[in-house]
């Protein structure tokens, strides 16, 4: 995934931030669909998702990273928080949240 790219892991660790002293969040390492080609507001990105080992219906992130334009946006969602990532404008933001809902909320867990 995202992490092995050092310019994709880099511009992943610039958006998460303070976020970034979470060790699943750090790592990535937890469950996770496999990460698909997506086009969101005109834009070609990757999605990526991943949730907190035994913990996905309380800690969970989906991802949108362009190699293109060097940035991550991402929604974060810990027990109940709801953070964004990367600053997305408003279109990417809605997308991200019917992205989110989609793998996170699709499924009775």
């Amino acid at each position: 995934g995202l992490l092995y790219d050092p310019k994709a892991k880099a511009t992943y660790y610039k958006a998460l931030g303070p976020l970034s002293r979470e060790p699943w969040l750090a790592k990535l390492d937890g469950p996770s669909p496999q990460n698909k080609a997506i086009k969101v507001a005109g834009a070609d990105y990757v999605l990526v998702s991943v949730c907190k080992n035994h913990d996905c219906a309380e800690n969970n992130v989906v991802l949108l990273y362009s190699g293109a334009q060097d940035l991550v946006y991402g929604k974060v969602y810990q027990r109940g928080r709801s953070t964004p990532l990367g600053a997305p404008p408003p279109a990417v933001a809605s997308e991200l949240e019917q992205l989110w809902k989609s793998e996170w909320r699709s499924q009775a867990k």
